[in-house]
C-alpha cells in the first residue's frame, strides 16, 4: 500500500513534494490506526528524501548514528546537512531530535522553529516541541505545542484523546533520553 501512496509523476522528494497534499488529506480521514500509520510512513518517506546525493548520504549516516546513540556523530552529520541544504526541513528536524536527545533543549527548539517555517504541517516537529516543553516541565507550553499538532491528527484519534491528555501522558512518562509518551507522540518524533 505504501508504494501505491507514493506513486505519481516525477516530483522532487522533500517538503515541497506535490504528493504531500493528497497524503495529508488522506491522513485526516484515515479510518483507523493501521491506515494512518501507512500514510504517515509515506509522508516520512517523502520528507527524508533529497535529490542531492550529499544530503542523502549525510541523512543515512546521521540516522544510523542516532540509532546507535552516537549523538555527536549524528549532530555533526546534521550540522553539515543544514549547512549545505538550509531549505531541507527534515535536516533541521533530525538535528532538533539529536539536540533533544542530548538535552540541548534550546537548540532543539530553534531547529524546530526552522523546520516549521519550511514545513508547517511537520507533525514530528510539532510533537517534538511538545516533548521539549514536557522535558522542561512546562505543561502549558507542552499543551499549546501539542494543540498546534491537532489539525494534522486523524479524526479517529481525535475522538479518543485530547491534547491535554496527550501532554499529561508525556509528562507522566518522561525519561532523559527517550520519553515514553503516548503512542502518537513516540511515532511523531522519529
Amino acid at each position: 500500500m505504501l508504494f501505491s501512496l507514493l506513486a505519481g509523476g516525477a516530483v522532487s522528494a522533500d517538503q515541497k513534494d506535490a504528493r504531500l497534499h493528497d497524503l495529508f488529506s488522506r491522513l485526516l480521514i484515515a479510518p483507523g490506526p493501521a491506515e494512518a500509520q501507512v500514510i504517515e510512513g509515506a509522508i516520512w518517506h517523502i520528507w527524508v528524501q533529497s535529490d542531492d546525493g550529499a544530503v542523502r548520504a549525510l541523512m543515512e549516516d546521521g540516522v544510523a548514528a542516532m540509532s546507535r546513540r552516537d549523538y555527536r556523530r549524528a549532530l555533526s552529520r546534521f550540522d553539515q546537512m543544514v549547512a549545505i541544504a538550509p531549505d531541507f526541513a527534515e535536516g533541521w528536524n533530525k538535528r532538533a531530535t539529536v539536540h533533544y536527545l542530548m538535552g540541548n533543549y534550546s537548540a532543539s527548539l530553534g531547529d524546530i522553529v526552522r523546520t516549521l517555517e519550511l514545513e508547517p504541517r511537520h507533525f514530528g516537529a510539532l510533537s517534538g516541541r511538545g516533548l521539549v516543553y514536557v522535558a522542561l516541565e512546562d505543561e502549558q507550553r507542552a499543551l499549546e505545542a501539542l494543540s498546534r499538532r491537532w489539525p494534522f491528527i486523524p479524526i479517529w484519534f481525535r475522538r479518543r484523546s485530547t491534547p491535554k491528555r496527550c501532554a499529561r501522558a508525556c509528562a507522566r512518562n518522561r525519561s532523559r533520553y527517550r520519553p515514553a509518551a503516548c503512542a502518537r507522540c513516540r511515532r511523531r518524533r522519529s
